[in-house]
């Protein structure tokens, strides 16, 4: 443009010095015609350098006419008819450069900087030409960006991209992270109960879940309102359906318990589930149904005349000798064993036809006499001499 510049000003520098010479001078009518003088004026074939010079003929006629310039010089300075025209100053030197062809001026190439050239220029991340696309995975991008999560294109490691719309806490949304939403990234999505995110815990007391449930019974865990926990929901272990400890009286049938009747169980109606969640039984202290008797832990076999644990009252022959009995041997006792308790509970005594060695001599019973011959005594004593 520098070039233009000064072409152009050195064009007005000649024009203005041809044309001192012909101030205030007519234009001519006619191309070689002076019109006044037969050979005034110039030949225009003679004008070699474009300009009209004074008649040399005739030093009084000063008139003169500005023919075509070159066609190198512009139409700005071949439309000046003002002949008075002084050394330009700077402004005077002001041309309308859009009016002038601009020469063609050999300048070095020099390659501009620009995305999508094909070369990595600072600042530019990538550039892989025609190749850069803002819709194919894992391309630079046409800004000359490395692809990225959140340019709205599911790259290489990628689940999803909504670009601007990927959230962190909207409901189902692509993550920030360009992660499909899932249990355990602090919002609570489709199908989960909750979602604490990192403080999701399967052993922490009340805490969410890692499958993105609340806490809840049977998860091994005991949660606020909870006595136990044992993983399950079975209602006949140590921990009920319930997660509270298994205990007679929760009218359910847990492990350990042969009944149980809730409000129902009693330790004094005949027949019922007992408080201790057993089945009535001798030695509860009730007479049930197929018990003469009971006196609970007061049952004895051993004690005179109590109610035997079989919860039936002392009888002869139960081997304790109560109240009218003189012995009781139980199953031992015997009409026809020497020295044994006899039925009835009754001690051996001369005269029951048992011989006892212990004490007699002989016992035929009722055929004891003392006047046989040869016969028993009644005291069971042998037949001796002076016994009348």
């Amino acid at each position: 443009m520098n070039v233009v510049r000064s072409s152009t000003l050195l064009i007005l520098i000649m024009a203005a010095l041809a044309l001192g010479g012909c101030k205030d001078e007519e234009a001519v009518p006619g191309r070689g015609d002076t019109g006044s003088g037969g050979d005034a004026g110039m030949d225009v074939d003679d004008a070699t350098d474009g300009f009209v010079r004074p008649d040399i003929d005739d030093p009084g006629d000063d008139t003169g006419d500005i023919l075509d310039v070159s066609p190198d010089v512009p139409d700005a300075v071949s439309d000046t008819t003002d002949t008075d025209v002084d050394e330009p100053d700077d402004a005077d030197r002001e041309v309308d450069l859009d009016t002038v062809d601009e020469p063609e001026v050999d300048a070095p190439e020099i390659p501009d900087q620009q995305c999508g050239n094909g070369i990595i220029e600072e600042p530019e991340q990538c550039d892989d030409g025609n190749g850069n696309s803002n819709t194919e995975p894992n391309a630079c991008r046409q800004f000359c960006v490395l692809p990225r999560c959140g340019d709205f294109v599911i790259d290489d490691g990628e689940q999803c991209d909504d670009g601007s719309q990927n959230s962190d806490t909207a409901a189902n949304a692509c993550r920030r992270t360009c992660k499909e939403a899932f249990c355990g990234d602090g919002a609570i999505d489709t199908g989960e109960q909750c979602d604490d995110g990192d403080n999701n815990d399967d052993v922490a007391p009340g805490a969410c879940r890692t499958s993105c449930t609340p806490a809840f019974c049977g998860d091994g865990v005991v949660d606020d309102g909870e006595q136990c926990d044992d993983g399950n929901i079975i209602d006949n272990d140590s921990c009920d359906a319930g997660c509270q400890l298994t205990n007679c009286g929760n009218g359910i049938l847990d492990e350990g318990e042969e009944c149980d009747d809730g409000e129902n169980n009693s330790d004094s109606a005949v027949d019922g589930c007992r408080l201790s969640c057993r089945v009535a039984f001798c030695g509860d202290d009730v007479v049930d149904t197929g018990e003469t008797c009971d006196d609970g832990i007061a049952n004895s076999d051993d004690d005179a005349d109590a109610c035997r644990t079989t919860c039936v009252p002392a009888t002869c022959g139960d081997g304790t000798t109560d109240t009218g009995e003189e012995c009781d041997d139980g199953e031992h006792n015997s009409a026809s064993t020497p020295d044994a308790c006899r039925p009835g509970c009754l001690l051996p005594e001369c005269g029951d036809g048992v011989f006892d060695p212990s004490y007699e001599e002989c016992d035929n019973g009722e055929s004891n006499s003392d006047t046989d011959v040869d016969g028993c005594r009644t005291g069971c004593i042998a037949s001796f001499c002076g016994d009348g």
